[in-house]
């Protein structure tokens, strides 16, 4: 996870998809000290396949980590182990 100027860039290693093609992620930043949550997810396309999201939003000096799950056509898997935590 990458923190710049209010937002997080969290990089991942695509899991395993089960025999179905991956078609989205979700990320969840969550904050121990009062910065701002939020959940965002990204649809894979054929162009735009990447393990990576971008969060902005983050709130000044707050410290956060971050999880992830991926989806696909038959269902959602589990999350992903919190990232390391890092202050904004």
């Amino acid at each position: 996870m990458r923190v710049s100027s209010g937002t997080l860039r969290v990089t991942f290693t695509a899991p395993a998809n089960n025999g179905a093609r991956i078609t989205s992620y979700t990320a969840a930043r969550n904050s121990s000290d009062g910065g701002a949550s939020r959940t965002q997810t990204k649809t894979l396309t054929a162009s735009n396949s990447s393990a990576q999201i971008t969060n902005s939003g983050l709130t000044a000096g707050k410290t956060y980590t971050c999880v992830v799950k991926a989806t696909n056509s038959r269902g959602t898997g589990p999350v992903s182990k919190p990232t390391p935590a890092v202050k904004s």
